[in-house]
């Protein structure tokens, strides 16, 4: 059972990594190549993040 989005993003990832997780009229992104941004993405998040870290962001 998968209790939130990083835990569905990993179990699909493992299961399709090569399969098209986003795609936009310019670009795709594989679920492998998604969830390696994600991971960048939250790493940077944290190293500029002071505590307690509470962070907002919103994709339109």
């Amino acid at each position: 059972m998968k209790k939130n989005v990083l835990e569905y993003l990993e179990q699909t990832t493992k299961k399709f990594p090569d399969k098209i997780a986003i795609i936009d009229s310019k670009k795709e992104i594989t679920f492998s190549d998604f969830q390696h941004k994600a991971l960048n993405f939250s790493t940077h998040l944290l190293q500029i993040t002071p505590p307690p870290r509470k962070v907002l962001f919103f994709i339109p």
